[in-house]
């Protein structure tokens, strides 16, 4: 699988069809000068009104599908939301752009630590990274060391994890994720960070994990500090709803693990 990334792009489109017509299309070069994988790339727009939207005058994203097709020498490709606005004879488009431009330039797992491999891959932009030898066995907090951190991976935020696939792929590999249920306080819902402490610190037990299909799983944790990790079973960690449902589930972050989830 390519990498995805997601960059706001601000882009001018003159106006090539009537407001009141069925369709507005245009065409023009543009890109981000950051990202080679854009560069000098020609753009199609097709702004669908939606049927199912009250019509207020103002096409934006609230009441407008906007596809954006990218062809360029990396044959990539793009699809975005835009928010339009219009003055006089120009159409502005603010677009948040997820584009696809080919596999990561560097290997995900830190080639510095010996026998640290990739156990597991979800996509070419998310694996697991893990030390097959058991030497390194590491808290949330320190699991980040078996990516490849100079080379621009990070250990896999609870988003990112679910969305590159986490959410329907179970695997007996247990790596970290970079996301947090409980932090010190009351359980909530996935934060995208790792928790700020990996202390073996107790407290009130609460409930923190759910099976997918709504019922108690496992005794309530006592730990003051729960994250998350790749599992072979579907949860829900933090809440019982159905957003969160995932191959994952929750562990204190004084655990133990000898792998992390690893995304570019």
């Amino acid at each position: 699988m390519p990498t995805s990334s997601n960059r706001p792009v601000l882009l001018l489109v003159p106006l090539l069809a009537a407001v009141g017509g069925c369709h507005e299309l245009a065409s023009f070069v543009g890109g981000d000068a950051g990202d080679p994988g854009v560069r000098d790339a020609t753009l199609d727009v097709d702004l669908r009104p939606r049927a199912d939207v009250p019509r207020d005058g103002i096409r934006d994203a609230a009441d407008a599908l906007v596809d954006v097709g990218i062809v360029d020498a990396a044959d990539a490709t793009a699809d975005a939301l835009a928010d339009v606005t219009r003055d006089g004879n120009q159409t502005t488009l603010e677009l948040t752009v997820d584009v696809t431009d080919g596999p990561p330039p560097t290997p995900p797992c830190n080639g510095s630590l010996p026998n640290v491999g990739v156990a597991e891959t979800y996509r070419s932009d998310m694996v697991i990274c893990r030390d097959a030898s058991g030497v390194q066995r590491l808290t949330q907090c320190t699991a980040e060391k078996l990516c490849n951190v100079p080379g621009g991976w990070h250990m896999c935020a609870a988003s990112e994890f679910l969305a590159r696939g986490g959410r329907n792929k179970p695997t007996p590999r247990q790596g970290w994720i970079q996301g947090c249920v409980r932090n010190g306080g009351s359980v909530s819902a996935p934060a995208d960070n790792t928790c700020s402490s990996c202390a073996p610190n107790t407290g009130q037990p609460q409930q923190a994990l759910w099976t997918c299909s709504g019922g108690v799983s496992g005794p309530m944790a006592d730990a003051l500090y729960v994250g998350l990790q790749s599992w072979s079973g579907c949860a829900r960690p933090g809440a019982n709803v159905t957003q969160w449902d995932g191959a994952w589930t929750t562990r204190a972050t004084s655990g133990m693990l000898t792998a992390a989830v690893c995304c570019y």
